[in-house]
């Protein structure tokens, strides 16, 4: 009896002790959702994105793996997955005015919709060109062939991160005649690379919508194929660092550094920088240095603009461990 009455005290314990923890918490024992079964086969995929706070559900108990994924949300699970700040781009977009958001030119995605600060950052890495001249296609299901296009672009544009070629990938689509001619090359990347399927008679029916699962597992499979890459142009020879926050200054004060084991530190400097995360837009203060890059020929290959704690490179723009450029910035 004593035994039963222990046991039973422990389970209540339990149970009281699980209703206090927040739904992340609870996921680690499984998922809150009703609608994913454990037999199904996304529910490790899923769980995996839930885990990784990439994706949430409809609701707090349902995720509705079969419903159409929209635009935004794949576009949301994009940037989720591969660390980009929208709690940033969100600031920047809170502090607009309704009329300088509207100067975006997107008729469908107001301010204050939850996925404005994902379409903004798309837009500005152009990520995607909406459906057309004024419309972003908010709400819209979107296609394996649109998912494959925004995949590759935002590849593209980051320059610090590179697509792996799968190991197996999937063998050519049977019907690769039928996707668009846009997306021809970003199907065909992301094939390769291991990210888009076939189905069982190895069709990738580009133009049927991508249901939640389906886009989630794609979003995953691409984090598992993108590997860091150094973003320093082929054949930098030497390097010029450019500091320009003297007031009083005519002119920027710039360091050339030619001495060929200084580059290479320089360069491994770069590429072994840990990135906390990255965004469209510099913190508040914006950037006051820069990095050109020449070869051999003293043909400039490519400006960074920097500051003690990030660099943009590209269209991102990478933050890291305050204060890594610090030295840099000291360089008269």
């Amino acid at each position: 009896m004593k035994k039963g009455r222990k046991l039973v005290s422990l389970m209540l314990a339990v149970l009281m002790f699980a209703s206090l923890l927040p739904l992340s918490a609870l996921a680690a024992l499984g998922l809150p959702f009703t609608d994913v079964p454990r037999n199904a086969w996304y529910y490790p995929v899923v769980k995996t994105a839930y885990d990784r706070g990439i994706t949430k559900g409809t609701t707090a108990t349902t995720f509705e793996p079969n419903a159409a994924v929209t635009r935004e949300m794949f576009l949301v699970m994009l940037f989720r997955a591969a660390n980009v700040r929208l709690d940033l781009i969100h600031q920047a977009v809170s502090a607009m005015s309704d009329e300088d958001f509207a100067e975006i030119g997107l008729a469908d995605v107001s301010k204050d919709a939850w996925y404005a600060d994902a379409v903004y950052c798309a837009w500005g890495m152009e990520v995607t060109n909406g459906v057309d001249a004024t419309h972003f296609g908010a709400g819209q299901p979107i296609t394996r062939e649109q998912m494959a296009t925004m995949a590759e672009r935002f590849m593209n544009v980051r320059l610090h991160v590179a697509l792996k070629a799968a190991a197996h990938p999937a063998a050519a689509f049977s019907d690769a005649d039928q996707v668009s001619d846009w997306a021809k090359n970003a199907v065909e990347a992301m094939r390769v690379a291991g990210v888009l399927q076939g189905d069982g008679q190895q069709r990738v029916n580009p133009k049927s919508h991508a249901t939640r699962a389906e886009a989630t597992a794609v979003i995953l499979r691409l984090a598992d194929a993108t590997e860091r890459v150094s973003f320093v142009p082929e054949g930098t020879a030497w390097i010029r660092v450019i500091n320009d926050t003297g007031m009083n200054v005519p002119r920027p004060r710039q360091t050339d550094i030619k001495d060929p084991q200084t580059v290479q530190s320089m360069i491994r400097h770069l590429d072994n920088m840990p990135i906390d995360g990255e965004t469209i837009l510099p913190p508040s203060g914006g950037w006051t240095y820069e990095l050109e890059f020449y070869d051999q020929q003293d043909q400039l290959l490519m400006i960074c603009r920097f500051d003690s704690n990030f660099i943009i490179v590209n269209a991102s723009v990478l933050s890291t461990v305050l204060p890594y450029f610090l030295p840099w910035t000291l360089m008269n």
